[in-house]
């Protein structure tokens, strides 16, 4: 199914196009990830913001980061012994 900039979609049916949960489009709603307008009721999404919102994400594509110590690792008391710094 295509989207069409000018058609009002609800929940369920971008829930559908996107291939997730309703509660997965509910969150990207409340994180504003999505735009979405109230028309009574009921939440819908402008195609033309879905597709926007569908451009944004895929920019956003993430390299895996590099394994790290947490922040605040040595404030915590969880230094590494000394036999294994250095070791990895």
């Amino acid at each position: 199914m295509e989207v069409q900039d000018n058609k009002m979609y609800r929940v369920e049916e971008v829930s559908e196009l996107l291939g997730v949960t309703r509660r997965t489009v509910w969150n990207a709603i409340r994180r504003g990830d999505i735009h979405a307008r109230r028309i009574g009721r009921r939440l819908y999404v402008l195609g033309s913001d879905l597709k926007a919102a569908d451009r944004q994400q895929a920019g956003q594509v993430q390299e895996p980061a590099a394994v790290q110590k947490p922040a605040g690792w040595k404030l915590l008391g969880h230094e590494l012994p000394a036999n294994q710094k250095g070791k990895r």
